[in-house]
């Protein structure tokens, strides 16, 4: 496998800092790496580029002994487990160990398991979001050493040593910066406007949070900064948490800068807002002119198809009819803060509120008329808002605002639009499985039927509780090469029909992965018997989905045959799947270590752009 090395320009200190008792600060946590979402691999050279560029250094062993000692304590992460050596299919000796480390270490596949997790013993360890951590990885000094991991019990499991050499690349070299505080003089008060007005200071917030690259980093609608949007509406992660976001950067601007807020904000957007007409800043889409698109100003849209939904960000800038923002809860995956380009004359805008001149006075003098307009949108999920159901509950925590109506003359819609669903097999036990819990939180569930010629041994008993839930129900074939493909297809298809597979179910799958050492890697046996298994699918069902990870996809040469039929795509650890963008994909498997209440043990977790079904 090739060596994983980020690239400087795309690492950042998302932690923060915390001042260390010599007085420099140290960051919290190693350097991140944003295109990857993994933390920074770089050599020590590398390291000291990115302080370079960015006006930090690295600690030294004294600081970073210092920063562990007053650190959240995690477990240490080594691979390979024995596990992973098992199922590679070797011997559990010193030997073969050592060759299977040495061989993959330097992969991002193993720097993906790594800080995964990393991210599970913060979990488990109790972290919020604001304390600095040790045992992240090894870690470069400002000495040219490498910093090892200690015990519970403050002994070093590895003290520094020098004999990496510089161009050391592992899954565990991360990088913690340090950086030299100038006091201030006394001649300096403090922050000011210095001409800014209030707009301009909300817009240098958001643009802050946007080149930090703040992000779902801790799950659907929840992270690190996410958390700090939330704490002042005593909202617990996950929440749709756009206008949060806005709040958070008029609050911080306000702070920064000496002023009082017009408005306290809102988690609703709409609701945010009615505070804005309230306050006299607001402006009706009708009566919006150049001037009042400055910069820093609140900008509000309706979402369809419900009136009380909305989006929200701030003005960056405006040029022609388009108008360039900065919104939270945004992109492709609603899951980050992005700049976007938006049109004046869209049907949807709902107006914009001014901040360049506000006047009246501060806001705990103002009175709020809470009519129905502004209490409409559901705020959290302990109020009993309008149509505030389960799928919607399901909706805010994806990070929409609601899911796809169904068709109008009764019959089952045909898809779902972006939601959530699980795949399991016998591994996950039923017994084990939180059923009302993954009814409130997904829309469908797919479960393996057969493995080879053999039947899963809990399919009938995850088939049974999902009927007895609104949950979509799927199933998949775990083919393999080594056994006759007409013996696999009959046996999976003999499960379904004992299923009642078909009307409303999500059209059969076939698994298509590497099975070694069970199943030899045959890519021509493979793509051969899948395409023998879709036509008697397609034929019984009316199609069938085809689950691959973009790798074997490639090994396959991207046949055509992957144009014919849903993709199911796996590909973990990035922030959307490596897909050729003329065949978009279906339904994505995100991660296969999801932790939640749905169950006792990891899941795989996947969103779907649609869900056909058995026809």
């Amino acid at each position: 496998m090739s060596t994983f090395i980020s690239r400087i320009e795309d690492c950042i200190a998302r932690g923060g800092f915390v001042t260390l008792a010599g007085g420099a600060e140290a960051s919290k946590l190693p350097l991140f790496d944003e295109a990857n979402e993994l933390y920074a691999r770089f050599s020590l050279s590398e390291a000291r580029q990115w302080c370079e560029a960015n006006g930090c250094r690295l600690p030294t062993v004294d600081e970073l002994r210092e920063l562990h000692d007053e650190s959240l304590w995690i477990a240490p992460v080594t691979l390979p487990t024995a596990a992973m050596v098992t199922a590679a299919g070797l011997p559990l000796t010193t030997d073969s160990i050592n060759r299977f480390r040495n061989t993959n270490m330097a992969s991002k596949q193993w720097a993906t398991i790594h800080d995964n997790t990393v991210d599970k013993e913060l979990e488990d360890a109790g972290y919020d979001g604001t304390q600095p951590v040790a045992n992240c990885g090894k870690c470069w000094t400002q000495e040219g050493a490498l910093f090892g991991w200690r015990n519970s019990d403050g002994s070093y499991i590895q003290n520094p040593y020098y004999g990496h050499g510089d161009h050391h690349h592992d899954y565990a070299t991360t990088t913690y910066v340090a950086r030299d505080v100038v006091p201030d003089d006394d001649t300096d008060p403090g922050e000011t406007l210095a001409g800014r007005d209030l707009g301009e200071a909300v817009l240098e917030l958001a643009t802050e949070d946007l080149d930090a690259g703040v992000h779902e980093d801790l799950g659907p609608n929840d992270g690190v900064r996410i958390r700090e949007y939330l704490k002042p509406f005593s909202l617990p992660p996950p929440q749709n948490w756009c206008s949060v976001a806005v709040a958070a950067w008029l609050r911080e601007a306000c702070e920064r800068y000496g002023m009082e807020q017009p408005i306290e904000g809102s988690p609703g957007a709409q609701a945010t807002m009615a505070q804005m007409r309230a306050a006299g800043l607001w402006v009706e889409p009708r009566d919006i002119t150049d001037s009042d698109l400055t910069p820093g100003a609140i900008i509000v849209w309706k979402r369809p198809p419900a009136s009380w939904t909305g989006h929200i960000g701030v003005i960056e800038s405006h040029e022609d009819g388009t108008i360039t923002t900065i919104e939270g809860n945004a992109g492709p995956m609603a899951d980050r803060v992005v700049r976007n380009e938006r049109r004046l004359d869209d049907p949807l805008l709902l107006g914009v509120g001014r901040l360049d001149d506000f006047e009246g006075p501060p806001v705990h003098d103002l009175e709020f008329d809470m009519d129905d307009d502004c209490m409409c949108e559901p705020i959290h999920e302990g109020s009993d808002p309008l149509e505030y159901d389960a799928d919607h509950l399901f909706a805010r925590w994806l990070g929409l605002d609601k899911l796809e109506l169904p068709e109008e003359d009764g019959a089952p819609a045909e898809w779902v639009a972006n939601s959530t669903g699980l795949d399991i097999s016998s591994w996950q036990r039923p017994d084990k499985m939180h059923w009302d819990e993954i009814d409130s939180a997904h829309a469908f569930v797919i479960c393996r039927a057969t493995y080879g010629i053999k039947s899963d041994s809990a399919f009938s008993a995850h088939v049974e509780a999902i009927e007895a839930t609104s949950l979509i129900l799927g199933a998949y074939h775990f083919v393999r090469t080594s056994q006759p493909w007409d013996a696999q297809i009959e046996a999976y298809c003999s499960r379904l029909d004992e299923a009642d597979y078909g009307d409303d179910d999500i059209m059969p799958a076939l698994d298509l992965e590497r099975n070694e050492p069970y199943d030899p890697w045959q890519p021509s046996k493979l793509l051969a018997y899948a395409a023998n298994m879709a036509e008697v699918l397609t034929a019984r069902f009316g199609g069938c989905l085809l689950y691959i990870s973009p790798s074997d996809a490639a090994e396959l040469g991207q046949p055509e045959l992957l144009r014919q039929h849903p993709i199911w795509v796996a590909h973990y650890g990035v922030s959307e799947p490596r897909w050729p963008a003329d065949n978009p994909w279906t339904i994505w498997q995100s991660s296969g270590s999801h932790q939640g209440p749905e169950a006792t043990g990891p899941l795989d977790l996947n969103y779907a752009r649609s869900l056909p079904r058995c026809e």
